[in-house]
Parts: structure tokens; sequence; C-alpha cells
């Protein structure tokens, strides 16, 4: 029926346009929930798609997952199975779960060659410190102005094997971060910047995540995060090259 798939449409563009703004407006996400949950009784498949990614604005993880597992269930055909593990992958690389994200990004790049998937995949992996990986598959896609990584990628790869560093090795040293972040219960990964950074002596790496949180908060987080750092015994290279870090949300000046 068009009026269904018309509908279906109408709250993914919503959707996506809420992943764009700092803020996730509660009045608006109540108001997709109530109708996603409508569409469940003639569209299920779209409808647990969307409450998934509902979930993920509220930080309930399980109940994201859940959702996109019964989608999953649905899914008819390979295309069908692709189009639930791309969404997934990028609700789950928003809400920080990196490396499950490049996972199910692969996965769904695999049953469907298509350039959208591709584009999320090699997104996926900058994010998630997998610079090497990225580059190989970078070359392959016209990636979108807004995460065209075209000229950060190769620097900073060429920065990691100037100091001997893998991608496991700085994925590692990311996911330290974020599961700090995560304990405090704090989901939203979407404002990142990833950089090179010079005083003209020395250069570094930067990967800088923006909280919104009290200073009392960032003060405890940037405590645990140098203790786990310590306690990882990451290597000399990594840490005297690479910075991984935590600043207040309301300084964002630049993603990415």
């Amino acid at each position: 029926m068009p009026e269904l798939a018309t509908k279906a449409t109408q709250l993914f563009a919503e959707l996506e346009t809420l992943r764009s703004k700092q803020k996730i407006d509660a009045f608006t996400s109540k108001r997709l929930e109530h109708e996603a949950k409508k569409l469940l009784s003639v569209d299920a498949f779209s409808g647990y798609q969307i409450l998934g990614a509902l979930s993920s604005f509220s930080g309930k993880i399980a109940e994201m997952r859940e959702n996109y597992n019964k989608a999953l269930q649905l899914a008819l055909t390979p295309a069908q199975k692709s189009i639930v593990l791309h969404n997934h992958s990028i609700v789950l690389k928003d809400a920080g779960y990196l490396t499950e994200a490049v996972e199910l990004s692969s996965q769904s790049y695999d049953l469907e060659a298509a350039e959208l998937k591709l584009s999320n995949f090699v997104e996926t992996c900058y994010r998630a410190g997998l610079f090497h990986r990225a580059i190989q598959y970078m070359s392959r896609v016209v990636l979108p102005k807004e995460i065209d990584f075209s000229q950060t990628i190769p620097l900073i790869v060429s920065f990691m094997d100037k100091h001997g560093v893998q991608d496991e090795e700085l994925q590692k040293m990311i996911e330290i971060a974020v599961s700090v972040l995560h304990e405090h219960r704090f989901f939203d990964f979407r404002s990142i910047y990833i950089g090179l950074v010079s005083d003209g002596d020395f250069t570094w790496f930067q990967y800088v995540i923006s909280v919104d949180c009290s200073v009392e908060e960032m003060v405890a987080m940037d405590c645990e995060l140098a203790t786990r750092l310590a306690e990882a015994e990451l290597p000399k290279n990594l840490l005297s090259n690479f910075l991984v870090t935590y600043k207040f949300a309301e300084d964002d000046d630049e993603t990415y």
C-alpha cells in the first residue's frame, strides 16, 4: 500500500533530521515513538527500526538492540537484511558502540554493495580508529561533503606509520575512552573531533569527544580515563603521540 510506504519514509526522514540536531526534542521523539508503534500493525519491519533508533536517542541500549533484532527477523531478502544492519550500525555508531558498528556495517555492505553503505562503513572505521582499514575502501566511494575524509585519512595513516601504531592499538585506546562515558550513562557520540594538531615543534593526533555534563562529572571522567589508560599498558609510542580526551559540548566548534 503506497500510503504505508509514504508514512515509513516520512518517519525515517524525521529520524535523520533528529540525528543532525545537537539536542533531541523529547516531544518530537515521543510523537515519533507513538507513530512508529501504530506502524507496527501494518509495517513492523520499518516500525521496529524506527523504534530502535528512538531507543538509542534516549540511551535505552538494550531496547534498541531488541527492536533491531526483531526487524532483522522480519527481513525476507538479503537486501532487507542489509537495510536493517545498515540502520543498526548507524545508531550504534552514534551511541559509541564503534567496533560493533563496524562489523554490522561491513555485513550490510557484503549483502548489498551500495555506495551509501560503503560510505557508512568508511565513516564508522574512521570513528573507530581503524584508519588503515578506512583508506583501503575510501577510493571506492564518493563521500558526502560533510564526511569527506580524503585529505585527513592519508595524513593520519602516515602519522600512524611514522610512529609504528597499529589500527587495533588506537582502536583500543578509543574504546577505553568510550567505555568510561558509557559507564556514566553517556550515549551521544555524534560530535567528535578527529585530526592532527601541531604547535610548531610537535605534532600529535587528537580524538576529542564532546560531552554534555557538569564540571564535576568531567573531572571525574578525566581521572577515570587517565587511570584506565595507565592500567591498559598501551605502547609508549601510542601514548606519547596520540591523545583521546573529552571536552564540554557547549565548546563545540568542529566535528570530525
